[in-house]
């Protein structure tokens, strides 16, 4: 389920976390993180699979669902944000709108739609005009099947 991908996201990230820590430098020391078990009853995948791993969204999860509703209402105005801002040459405007469409797309799991924004995002500066268009055709593409995928797990 979409829901559990993002938590096993979380859980897996938790795993090269320390198991103690001393917040606020007071010498108070957590306890040690459980293991990584099952997410919502189903079991946590490994951390190397987790990236990579997309699957349906469970019907019974209303907050993601919502999540990836809005994501897909919105997916279309920040892809025109970042095309207007390619062609005003606003190159700082370009990096927020892609930042905030990179962030939120990575909140649903690593997938080709963040490594092309991430790609767009690092060649801002360092390409011409035409090599910032072709990169943008990537993020398009990447969008459309990304949408595609979402929208086939929301079923």
């Amino acid at each position: 389920m979409l829901t559990h991908h993002v938590a096993a996201l979380c859980a897996a990230d938790a795993v090269g976390c320390p198991a103690t820590a001393q917040p606020g430098g007071t010498g108070e020391t957590l306890p040690a993180a459980e293991p990584v078990g099952s997410v919502g009853g189903l079991p946590a995948p490994a951390p190397a699979a987790a990236d990579d791993r997309f699957v349906a969204l469970d019907p019974g999860q209303d907050a993601m669902k919502q999540f990836v509703t809005d994501y897909l209402q919105l997916l279309d105005g920040r892809l025109d944000a970042i095309r207007r801002c390619l062609a005003d040459s606003d190159m700082e405007g370009a990096r927020v709108a892609i930042l905030s469409l990179e962030s939120s797309s990575l909140m649903l799991g690593k997938n080709p739609l963040t490594a092309s924004l991430a790609e767009l995002r690092s060649q801002l500066d360092l390409s011409s005009a035409m090599q910032r268009h072709a990169l943008m055709s990537s993020v398009e593409h990447a969008a459309t099947s990304f949408r595609a995928d979402l929208e086939r797990a929301a079923q």
